[in-house]
């Protein structure tokens, strides 16, 4: 007569129990991922089967190895077919998902992604109207406080007035820009990528500044100095 038996918890390295997986896992991942551990512990495993070496401790479920097949199969879609699926992870400020600037977006952000869910956070500056901007990052280490400045007061009017709001348009005129002042272009990419985006670390710049548009561009440019105008008063 069978005698039986109650097999070890299956947990997570943090040795808690494993909860539900966050739904923004492509279900195409999960489906590869647990069809490569039944390859390896069923197939391959079962005639080495022995109950003897059944371990005692919990069994660990690797969550970042499923990140990871997730973020291959995230980096295997078409940007239109990522725009959709990301959409409903979004705020409600973001645009339709068949919003040809939704798929810009989208573009810039695929290869980042580990699961749907990071999307929010790595696009909110897109479509946000009210940027959260740190004061402290607009000044770089080789400008001062005025010199910082005058580049994002200039590099407001280079923005307005650039005939053609495309990437290798606007990295040609920020460097010229950046030659005219006497800067470096490191300095002057990071003052305009932090006002532009609030953050240290983005997609790349010039890119992303065509995605965000020239009225956006310009208004976010303005504010930042703005607000390092006020600081000193």
């Amino acid at each position: 007569m069978p005698r039986p038996g109650r097999l070890a918890t299956l947990v997570v390295y943090a040795n808690d129990r494993l909860e539900a997986y966050d739904a923004a896992a492509l279900v195409t991942a999960v489906d590869r991922f647990v069809d490569d551990l039944s390859n390896w512990y069923v197939r391959r495993s079962r005639r080495r089967f022995s109950l003897e070496r059944v371990s005692r401790t919990g069994a660990i479920f690797d969550h970042a190895k499923l990140d990871w097949y997730n973020g291959i199969y995230i980096r295997s879609l078409s940007p239109a077919e990522l725009a959709r699926r990301m959409r409903p992870f979004l705020g409600p400020e973001a645009p339709g998902a068949d919003d040809p600037t939704l798929t810009a977006v989208t573009t810039l952000v695929q290869d980042r992604l580990r699961t749907l869910s990071d999307a929010r956070d790595l696009t909110s500056y897109f479509f946000t109207e009210a940027l959260d901007c740190d004061r402290s990052l607009l000044v770089q280490r080789g400008a001062g406080r005025e010199q910082t400045l005058a580049t994002l007061e200039r590099s407001a009017d280079v923005a307005r007035q650039i005939p053609s709001f495309r990437q290798e348009d606007l990295e040609r005129a920020t460097r010229a820009l950046a030659d005219e002042l006497g800067m470096k272009t490191s300095d002057i990419f990071m003052s305009t990528r932090v006002a532009c985006t609030g953050r240290t670390a983005t997609p790349p710049l010039f890119q992303t500044m065509e995605a965000l548009g020239r009225q956006r561009v310009v208004r976010r440019l303005r504010e930042a100095a703005a607000r390092l105008r006020g600081r000193a008063s």
